[in-house]
């Protein structure tokens, strides 16, 4: 190893030849760069490198640098917004209510479809179209979105139940909302303006299998989580479902919505 003056030495004698380096740089670059295959674009580069710039000029120009880069940004957010905007301006609610008329199917298409629900689940008030539960899945206090009813509701007891019901939402293209716990804020089970099928899982809240070595559950979507927390508590297993939205939140309304939006009430 070194001593330590050495280094320093090495350091002072190339402190004290680096002017001579730069200068000598400054005298052979002209000659290199006129030697070139592109002779005219070389020598405006060689002329302009030879004039030596002003001081004050290049410290202005490089605090200007940071001011004129804030600018450009702010001015090409400003394009990029008020050109989003002009075109969701053009979209109008003629042309929106035009697409849903081409994607859903017409007023006729969900009579039949109400019509083959009924024949499916007779007698047993799984399906209703009474204009007081319409009204009571359209709309809630908890939320600020426009109310807007279903056409029809339908309360499945088995996964079998929504096999059967979303078959015949395909049939004649009626649009299918779920509804669970009904917490929302976000009008996560808002029936589209043309109505739809409901599809209310009240009555699917029953736990299936409960999985305590790899800490799972197997469970209908209407189970609501403190209900799913106090049977876990009573079986003496050291397990609980973490999430802490509304009291009335399910697990399948949680599941389909990130657990986003629920309400406290």
């Amino acid at each position: 190893m070194q001593p330590l003056a050495s280094y320093r030495s090495a350091l002072a004698n190339s402190a004290r030849r680096a002017p001579g380096l730069l200068a000598s740089a400054r005298r052979t670059s002209p000659a290199l760069l006129r030697q070139g295959p592109l002779g005219s674009r070389n020598s405006s580069s060689t002329s302009q490198e030879q004039a030596s710039p002003n001081p004050q000029s290049r410290s202005s120009s490089s605090s200007n640098a940071p001011l004129a880069f804030v600018l450009g940004s702010a001015l090409s957010g400003a394009a990029a917004y008020f050109y989003a905007t002009s075109q969701a301006d053009t979209a109008s609610p003629t042309t929106a209510g035009a697409d849903l008329n081409n994607k859903y199917g017409s007023p006729e298409d969900f009579k039949k479809a109400i019509e083959e629900l009924e024949q499916l689940f007779p007698g047993d008030e799984t399906v209703t179209t009474d204009p007081i539960a319409l009204e009571e899945h359209g709309m809630s206090v908890n939320d600020y979105h426009e109310a807007s009813n279903p056409s029809v509701v339908v309360f499945p007891t088995s996964t079998e139940d929504v096999v059967k019901l979303v078959k015949v939402a395909g049939k004649y293209k009626m649009p299918v909302i779920p509804v669970s716990g009904a917490t929302s804020l976000e009008g996560h089970y808002r029936a589209p303006s043309v109505g739809g099928i409901c599809v209310d899982m009240a009555r699917m809240d029953k736990i299936i299998e409960i999985h305590a070595a790899d800490s799972d559950v197997v469970c209908q979507p209407g189970i609501r989580w403190m209900d799913l927390n106090e049977t876990l508590k009573k079986r003496g297993l050291p397990l609980f479902f973490p999430l802490d939205p509304a009291p009335g939140a399910t697990i399948g309304g949680m599941l389909s919505t990130g657990c986003s939006g629920s309400a406290w009430c």
